[in-house]
C-alpha cells in the first residue's frame, strides 16, 4: 500500500511545502481555535443544536478552501514541459485530483447529513460544486461570470428549460438513484481530470496568464498597485473603471499644488495608499451600487419583481459585502504602505514635507478620518438594507452586528509603522474571521439577554475611543517616524 502511494506523496508535500512557504505555519493552529471558541461560545449562550449546524457550516467551508488550495496547487505543478516530456506526471495528477474529489466529497456528504440525512444529495451537490470551483481555478474569467448569475436568475422561472430540467433531474434522483450516482462517478471525475492539461502551446499560454494572475492577486494582497504587466487587455480596462476617480483627483491636486500640509499628504496618500485610496474606493462603490440600481431598475419595470424579498434570501451575504468594502482601509492598508516603501523614501525629501511626530499625526488623522467615514457609509448602507428587508426574513444576526466588531478595530490603523515587516493575507483573513467570531457572539448574547443592541452599540464607542487614545499616545506621539514603513524591520 505505501508503495503503491509512493508515486502521490510529492505531490502531496508540494501543496504544503507551498502554505508553508507563504509564512503562514500559525493560520492553521490559530483558525482552528477561533472556530473552536465559535463553536462553544454558541454551545452554551444558545444550545448545542445551533452549535451543531454551525459546526457543520464551518466544517464544509474550510473543506471547500482545502479544496480550492489544493487543485490550485496541482494547476501549478501541472507545468507545461513537464506535463509533455515526465513520464505518469500528468497521470499522477489528475489521479490526486480525482482521489481529493471523491475524498471531500465522502467527508462533506458525511457531515452534512449526519443531522439532515440525504447523504447522495449532498454528495452530489458538493462534488458538482468543487467542479465549478476546479473550472473557475482553469478559466479565471467565469469568477467574473459569477457576479452576473443573479441578473437572469428572474428570467429562468419564465422558460420552460429550466422547469423541465429542475423536474427530470429530481424524478431521476427519487426513481433510480443508483444510475445518478454511477453517472456522476463517471462524468464529474473525468470532467475534473481534463481540466489538467497535457501540455502544447494552448497549454503553455494559459499557464502563463494563470501565472501572471497569481502574481497580480500577491501584488493585491501586499497592498500594490496591479501593473498593466500583470493583466490582460480587458482586465486592465475593468482596473482603469474601478479607478476612475483617481485620475481626476491627480489632476486636480497637481493642478492645486502648494506647501501646505494638507496638499503635500494628499500627494502622499496617491502614491502611498495604493487600492484603499479613498478615490478606488470611491470608484468600486459608484460603479457596483450603479449596475446593480441598472438591474433593480430594470427588472423592477419590466418584470414587476419585489426586490424586498431579494433582500431577505441575501440578508447575511449582502452585509458582509458592503462590510468588507466598506473597511477596506483596515484590512489592505499595511500592504499598500509597505509596498511603496520606496517611494515614501523620496517623497520625504520633498521641501516642506511633515517629519516626525507632524507626519506621524497627519498621516493617522486622514486614516482615522477615511476608515470612519466608509465606516458610516456602511452603516447607512446596512440600515437601508435592513428597512427594506421583510419581516419574515429579518433574522437575529445582521451587519449591525459586524460594524460594531470592526468599530474597535481601526484603531490598529495607529501602529508603529516604521517596523511593518511584509505583510500576506492570512493577518487579514484570521482578523475578519475573527470579525465573524465575535460579532456572532455578541448577536447571540443579545438574543439569550433579551437586549437591544444599543448598549453594545455603547460598548463598542466607548472601547474604540479608549483604545485610539491610548494608541495614539503610543505609537502617534510616542513612537519613531511612520515613513519610509519598515524600515526598522528585520
Amino acid at each position: 500500500m505505501g508503495t503503491a502511494l509512493a508515486p502521490y506523496r510529492p505531490i502531496l508535500l508540494c501543496a504544503w511545502q507551498q502554505h508553508r512557504n507563504l509564512g503562514s505555519r500559525w493560520f492553521v493552529p490559530v483558525l482552528a481555535l477561533l472556530c473552536l471558541g465559535t463553536l462553544l461560545t454558541l454551545g452554551l449562550a444558545v444550545d448545542w443544536r445551533a452549535a451543531q449546524i454551525a459546526g457543520q457550516a464551518v466544517s464544509l467551508l474550510l473543506l471547500l478552501a482545502l479544496w480550492g488550495l489544493l487543485f490550485s496547487n496541482l494547476r501549478r505543478q501541472n507545468h507545461p514541459a513537464s506535463a509533455h516530456l515526465v513520464p505518469q506526471h500528468l497521470q499522477r495528477l489528475r489521479a490526486t485530483a480525482v482521489a481529493a474529489l471523491l475524498t471531500f466529497t465522502a467527508l462533506g456528504s458525511l457531515i452534512l447529513s449526519l443531522s439532515t440525512g440525504q447523504a447522495l444529495a449532498w454528495a452530489l451537490g458538493l462534488a458538482s460544486l468543487m467542479l465549478s470551483i476546479a473550472a473557475c481555478l482553469r478559466w479565471p474569467r467565469l469568477w467574473f461570470l459569477i457576479w452576473l448569475l443573479p441578473a437572469p436568475y428572474w428570467l429562468w422561472p419564465r422558460s420552460a428549460v429550466w422547469p423541465w430540467l429542475k423536474q427530470g433531474l429530481l424524478s431521476w434522483y427519487e426513481q433510480q438513484p443508483a444510475t445518478l450516482a454511477a453517472a456522476a462517478l463517471i462524468l464529474l471525475p473525468w470532467l475534473l481530470s481534463r481540466m489538467l492539461q497535457g501540455g502544447g502551446n494552448a497549454h503553455l499560454k494559459n499557464y502563463q496568464v494563470q501565472e501572471d494572475l497569481r502574481h497580480a492577486m500577491q501584488e493585491q494582497m501586499r497592498g500594490g498597485m496591479v501593473t498593466p504587466k500583470t493583466l490582460s487587455p480587458g482586465g486592465f480596462w475593468i482596473t482603469r473603471l474601478f479607478n476612475w476617480p483617481r485620475p481626476l483627483w491627480t489632476a486636480y491636486l497637481l493642478a492645486q499644488a502648494n506647501t501646505s500640509t494638507r496638499s503635500l499628504m494628499a500627494r502622499l496618500d496617491l502614491v502611498t495608499l495604493g487600492n484603499v485610496h479613498w478615490a478606488s474606493a470611491l470608484g468600486a462603490f459608484s460603479i457596483i451600487f450603479g449596475a446593480a440600481g441598472a438591474i433593480i431598475a430594470l427588472t423592477q419595470a419590466i418584470y414587476g419583481y419585489d426586490w424586498r424579498l431579494f433582500f431577505g434570501h441575501s440578508n447575511a451575504g449582502l452585509h458582509i459585502g458592503l462590510i468588507s468594502m466598506a473597511i477596506s482601509p483596515l484590512f489592505g492598508l499595511a500592504g499598500s504602505l509597505y509596498g511603496s516603501r520606496r517611494e515614501q523614501a523620496l517623497l520625504m525629501l520633498l521641501p516642506h514635507m511633515p517629519r516626525g511626530q507632524a507626519l506621524n499625526a497627519a498621516m493617522s488623522r486622514r486614516l482615522l478620518i477615511q476608515f470612519g467615514l466608509q465606516w458610516l457609509i456602511a452603516l447607512a448602507l446596512v440600515q437601508g438594507l435592513l428597512k427594506a428587508t421583510p419581516t419574515d426574513f429579518a433574522g437575529r444576526f445582521s451587519g449591525l452586528h459586524i460594524l460594531l466588531v470592526v468599530l474597535p478595530m481601526g484603531s490598529l490603523l495607529l501602529r508603529d509603522w516604521a517596523r511593518q515587516a511584509q505583510p500576506n493575507g492570512n493577518w487579514a483573513a484570521l482578523a475578519f474571521i475573527a470579525a465573524g467570531i465575535c460579532s456572532g457572539a455578541i448577536a447571540a448574547l443579545q438574543w439569550w439577554l433579551n437586549l437591544s443592541l444599543w448598549p453594545f452599540a455603547i460598548a463598542s464607542v466607548l472601547i474604540t475611543l479608549a483604545l485610539v487614545y491610548i494608541r495614539w499616545q503610543r505609537w502617534v506621539l510616542g513612537g519613531p517616524q511612520a515613513m519610509p514603513v519598515g524600515r526598522l524591520s528585520f
